[in-house]
């Protein structure tokens, strides 16, 4: 779940392949708002990341030849890149569904995050705490993917795309509140300020849209 000024999206989509093993590729927005600024005063701080710095191309670069400070957004000409391991931001396994947010399902090396109540805490993708689980689940294939296997896949560290034999639907949605399998009812902080925008959408006067809600195509 993003923080409150990175919030995930909410939209539809389908679940199409994975990843195992996959590099993490800095986005724009947390190349301006995170390494830039320790940058400028410490270049050896992306370095310490975890983070490789790449030209145009391919080659490394030492970050420390690089005048950060003349970067006034995330948009540089450099690629900054985790490798894979047990370290990378994205843990062992990425799923991955087409969408125009760069958002996605991963695994994570910061399982105490899940341990919190309140677990807003990342750039818009989703971190998920039993990430192989649902791999196995998605991969739907027990000959050929099962626990042993993705293990094994894991274990070789060599990064590798698997295509589903099935697209898998995807919702990414925002409650507040919700019943549990034991019935009770359950509350979270609207981090978000959502609740109080449906709120008042709900109040205001009714009124027609200029666009229909859905269209038909004859074909």
């Amino acid at each position: 779940m993003g923080k409150t000024y990175r919030r995930t999206p909410l939209f539809r989509s389908e679940m199409n392949y994975l990843v195992f093993n996959p590099t993490w590729t800095v986005p724009p927005g947390i190349i301006r708002n995170d390494i830039l600024p320790a940058a400028r005063t410490d270049p050896a701080s992306i370095t310490r990341r975890g983070l490789k710095v790449l030209d145009s191309g391919g080659r490394e670069v030492d970050p420390a030849t690089v005048d950060w400070s003349r970067f006034k957004s995330g948009h540089i000409p450099y690629t900054l890149r985790q490798d894979p391991g047990p370290d990378n931001a994205l843990g062992r396994v990425k799923l991955m569904f087409l969408n125009e947010y760069s958002v996605y399902l991963h695994d994570t090396p910061s399982q105490a995050l899940f341990d919190r109540a309140e677990r807003a805490f990342s750039s818009g993708c989703v971190r998920v705490e039993r990430a192989l689980e649902l791999t196995e689940r998605v991969l739907d294939d027990p000959a050929q993917w099962n626990a042993q296997s993705i293990d094994a896949a894991i274990r070789g560290g060599e990064l590798q795309n698997v295509t589903l034999k099935r697209r898998m639907p995807v919702l990414l949605t925002y409650w507040t509140a919700w019943v549990d399998p034991e019935g009770r009812v359950n509350f979270r902080r609207d981090l978000y300020g959502q609740d109080a925008m449906w709120a008042e959408a709900l109040d205001a006067p009714f009124r027609v849209r200029a666009q229909p809600l859905f269209s038909e195509s004859v074909g």
